[in-house]
C-alpha cells in the first residue's frame, strides 16, 4: 500500500525483490544494455569509416533507407535513439545536406512530406553495417542460444 506517496514499510523492497529478478525486467535490461553497446559501436565504427554522420543519423538513414519514402511522423516512431520531431528535423536537414536523403511533397497531399534514401545513403549503409554487424551485433547475438 502507498501512504503519502511512499510503500509503507516492509513492501517495496518485497516488491524491488521481486521486480529485480523478474525475466520481464532482466530483459528490458539487458535490451537497454545491448542497445547502448550497440550504439557505442555504431559510433566508433562510423568514425574508423570516415562516414561523416553521427549514430543518430545513421539510425534515422537505415529506417529512412528500409522503409521510405517514409513520413517524419513515422520515422520519429521507429527510431531507436530518443529523438524530439526537432531533434530529428535537424538529423534529416543534416543528411539532405550530405546527399543520403531527400524531403519530397505528397503529390496527394501537398502539405505531406516524405523522406526518401538516396543511392549514397544506401552505399554508405552497405559499406558501413558489415563493420556495425561484426562489432556490435555479432557479440550481442553471440550471448544467447537460439531458442532464447
Amino acid at each position: 500500500m502507498v501512504v503519502n506517496g511512499k510503500p509503507e514499510s516492509g513492501q517495496a523492497s518485497e516488491l524491488d525483490a521481486a521486480l529485480l529478478t523478474s525475466n520481464e525486467f532482466r530483459a528490458f535490461l539487458g535490451t537497454i544494455d545491448s542497445a547502448t553497446t550497440i550504439i557505442g559501436s555504431t559510433d566508433q565504427t562510423l568514425r574508423e569509416a570516415d562516414a561523416g554522420i553521427t549514430s543518430r543519423e545513421f539510425d534515422a538513414l537505415v529506417f529512412i533507407t528500409a522503409f521510405g519514402p517514409i513520413r517524419p511522423s513515422e520515422l520519429l516512431r521507429r527510431v531507436v535513439m530518443t529523438h524530439s520531431a526537432q531533434t530529428l528535423s535537424s538529423v534529416i536537414d543534416r543528411l539532405e545536406a550530405r546527399g543520403f536523403a531527400v524531403r519530397n511533397r505528397d503529390p496527394d497531399d501537398p502539405r505531406a512530406v516524405h523522406i526518401t534514401g538516396t543511392d549514397s545513403g544506401g552505399d554508405l549503409i552497405a559499406r558501413v553495417f558489415p563493420h556495425i554487424y561484426q562489432r556490435a551485433i555479432t557479440p550481442f547475438t553471440s550471448r544467447y542460444t537460439d531458442d532464447e
